[in-house]
């Protein structure tokens, strides 16, 4: 497929004395949360898999705001059970109140694990919206991530300083899930040609050695990303420009996958970091996105990021964990 300039820069740049080789692992169809195709022998659903009708390019994202959405939640947490830093994902349905995503007060709902939260806004024009406790005492919050014109990304999260009952420091648990009109399966379906899709992505994570001991407690995790989608091949290859935020200073970072099978109107990538010669990076990150818009306009999704780098020996191995939500509109189209 035809790469964009920004994604073969990246690669030219990053592989230099790199002796690892791609493409990316199999994909983990879990992070799969858009609309299939429906079968030839069956009528189309109005209705996309989130339950809202699909993109007919007239809805803006706050249209979204009131209406029941279920979402795919992914999210980084500290088992206190097993005391061991994990990705969790779960569907769950949300209700996010009118104004949420222009950062109005109000009062959102949530399902997680089962349990039904009411959040409410903690201080007047906050972004941040507080919530009941779950059954083991966490309090969570939530805030609205990123907001383009026909999709976006919700974040939650619990940490020590708003849950005393967790017994530990930094984050207990963050995570995402997009929100927006969903493109139709038969748009995808019917145009050609290729085009890039930048923006941004926002998390957080931990890091930890090889035993699972926490090293760094709260890592934000941010960066660019670049998306380019071959639609004749049916495929979506990309990149992520990110940073941890370690304490003791920032790691940046650039992360690939390649020739993910677009699946309806969406796909799953695998990313890979890209490593120096001197360092093995073992991978298990996982991406998922869907198109939204009446013409594919914009892409939105999550993140699970699983990431280990061993210096082989001449420092101690680590891995991060975490979670983060994204999302990117087209800039380049071609024919």
């Amino acid at each position: 497929m035809k790469t964009s300039l920004l994604i073969k820069s990246v690669l030219a740049l990053s592989l230099s004395g790199c002796s690892v080789s791609y493409p990316s692992r199999a994909t983990d169809p879990a992070y799969f949360f858009g609309s299939s195709a429906a079968p030839e022998s069956e009528e189309p659903s109005a209705f996309a898999a989130n339950g809202l009708v699909y993109a007919d390019g007239s809805q803006a994202l706050s249209d979204v705001e009131g209406l029941t959405l279920g979402v795919k939640v992914v999210r980084f947490l500290r088992d206190p059970d097993t005391d061991e830093t994990v990705i969790v994902l779960s569907n769950e349905v949300a209700v996010l109140p009118i104004g949420f995503t222009r950062f109005a007060d109000g009062s959102a709902s949530a399902t997680l694990d089962g349990e039904t939260l009411t959040f409410e806004t903690v201080g007047a024009g906050s972004r941040v919206f507080g919530a009941t406790e779950l059954d083991n005492g966490q309090e969570i919050r939530t805030y609205m991530n990123f907001g383009l014109q026909h999709s976006g990304t919700v974040g939650l999260y619990s940490n020590a300083d708003i849950s005393p009952s967790f017994e530990g420091e930094g984050i207990a648990t963050e995570g995402f899930y997009a929100i927006g009109y969903e493109t139709h399966p038969g748009t995808i379906a019917t145009l050609g040609g290729t085009a890039t899709y930048l923006g941004s992505f926002f998390g957080f994570g931990q890091t930890v050695d090889l035993e699972g001991t926490v090293l760094d407690s709260e890592v934000e995790n941010i960066g660019a990303i670049a998306i380019d989608v071959d639609f004749d091949r049916q495929s979506a290859s990309g990149v992520l420009q990110g940073a941890f935020d370690l304490a003791e200073g920032a790691f940046d970072y650039n992360m690939v996958f390649f020739d993910a099978a677009i699946t309806g109107n969406g796909f799953v990538g695998a990313p890979d970091m890209i490593c120096d010669a001197n360092v093995t990076c073992t991978a298990n990150s996982s991406l998922g996105a869907v198109f939204y818009g009446g013409s594919a306009s914009e892409i939105s999704g999550v993140i699970g990021f699983d990431q280990t780098m061993d210096p082989n020996g001449s420092e101690p191995a680590t891995r991060f964990v975490g979670a983060a939500g994204f999302s990117t509109s087209v800039e380049v189209a071609e024919d």
